[in-house]
């Protein structure tokens, strides 16, 4: 049994230089793609079999790195370091329901999951080929272990590679990275106050609040990242205010005031049902003020 690390170095550039340092046995998976020469970006799958100075450099550099951001696996394999090479680079594009070939960033373990989850049994038995055990830190920095099927589950693996998504599958996938874009745009807007709440905080907020504006019928993603900074600014308790809640029970989706309009109007004790989801860390920015009547945030 061999062990690997998978290293995601678009999250921590230039990692395979300190590998070449250490002179530790890798493989980039952009090899053989056109983003072969962005090495310092690149995912590298890195032999951690044998035991030595140089392994226990490798893991305890990886082992650091995955605690403090979404860029680290760890790999059971029954391949060699060159066979599981050749078999994950297969996997550099995955083909969309249009057609048009994608390039999936999977070993972001924040979007593993994702992927993992959408796959169906074959197609998850292919792309698992040869691999026993897969952990990996999450966006918390905690382990996660993967679903790896079992041989007793399915056939032989010979999907077609790439792999390809159904539109049920692409939606999904879209759908589980929303949350994670909704984030990166209040970043761009409201950064001081977004960067008081702990992220193990931040991510499964935004995640419910915008399921939530799903079911009341708040699709578009603009119209949603003003919904976001609303349920920041007072810790999601807008929903309790009466003017939120009949405009809940009429619907968003077929209502002829627009969301920018409603939003716009909202009465300033709205902005006060509840305290800013910030406020225990000392941000006292007035956010709502930063919703303009172009419809931008």
């Amino acid at each position: 049994m061999y062990r690997y690390i998978l290293f995601d170095s678009s999250q921590h550039m230039r990692f395979s230089s300190r590998l070449d340092r250490l002179g530790a046995h890798y493989v980039s998976l952009f090899d053989g793609h056109p983003e072969e020469p962005f090495q310092d970006i690149a995912p590298l799958l890195i032999d951690v079999t044998v035991d030595g100075e140089i392994t226990q450099a490798v893991v305890d550099e990886t082992t650091r790195i995955g605690l403090m951001k979404p860029c680290v696996s760890r790999l059971d394999s029954t391949k060699s370091l060159q066979q599981l090479a050749d078999h994950l680079l297969q996997f550099h594009l995955f083909e969309m329901p249009n057609g048009k070939f994608m390039v999936m960033r999977w070993y972001d373990t924040r979007i593993l999951p994702a992927v993992i989850g959408i796959l169906s049994p074959q197609q998850l038995a292919t792309f698992t080929d040869g691999i026993t055990v897969w952990q990996s830190y999450d966006r918390f920095g905690a382990v996660q272990e993967q679903r790896i099927p079992s041989k007793s589950d399915t056939k032989r693996p010979n999907e077609h590679v790439p792999l390809t998504l159904d539109n049920v599958q692409e939606r999904a996938l879209f759908d589980a990275a929303e949350p994670d874009v909704l984030i990166y745009e209040l970043r761009r807007n409201i950064r001081a106050e977004i960067d008081c709440v702990p992220h193990h905080v931040l991510h499964p907020f935004i995640s419910s609040q915008r399921q939530k504006a799903m079911e009341d019928g708040v699709t578009e993603r603009a119209d949603q990242l003003q919904l976001m900074i609303l349920a920041l600014s007072t810790s999601g308790r807008y929903a309790e205010h009466a003017r939120v809640i009949d405009r809940l029970k009429a619907g968003f989706a077929d209502n002829q005031e627009p969301f920018q309009q409603w939003i716009e109007n909202l009465p300033e004790d709205v902005w006060t049902t509840g305290q800013p989801l910030w406020v225990t860390n000392g941000a006292t920015s007035e956010s709502h003020a930063l919703i303009t009547g172009d419809g931008t945030v």
